[in-house]
């Protein structure tokens, strides 16, 4: 009969459209997992760009605490030699003067020796 004809072509349209819609799900399924799976690939590239960064600002932040040791120590070094330098110039003020006494010493001698060669030398006391 007629009617069961148009029922049984309508029951194999729906069939055929749920078979398309679990089709075009499917599809829509696997095109999730893939992007997915990219997805997951490129939050791991992230993790490790992240670890490789954090290793990195580490090291620097290690050579950075040596260079400012090495700093210190060049400093502690730099006033010890100023300390130095400080006491060598007293040093040679003082030899300055000790210089010019010895000057003064020797004037005050070679005046007497000429004033003690006018008087006829020295005269012998034995």
């Amino acid at each position: 009969s007629g009617g069961e004809s148009a029922v049984q072509e309508m029951r194999l349209h729906m069939l055929s459209e749920r078979e398309e819609l679990h089709k075009r799900m499917a599809e829509q399924l696997e095109k999730a997992f893939a992007d997915n799976i990219a997805l997951q690939k490129k939050l791991s590239n992230a993790e490790s760009s992240l670890v490789e960064a954090r290793k990195k600002a580490s090291s620097r932040s290690e050579q950075t605490m040596v260079l400012e040791k090495e700093i210190e120590i060049l400093q502690s070094a730099l006033e010890g030699s100023q300390i130095e330098v400080k006491a060598l110039k007293e040093r040679c003020l003082e030899l300055e003067i000790i210089q010019k006494n010895w000057k003064g010493f020797d004037e005050e001698r070679d005046d007497f020796e000429n004033a003690n060669e006018k008087q006829g030398g020295l005269k012998d006391l034995s």
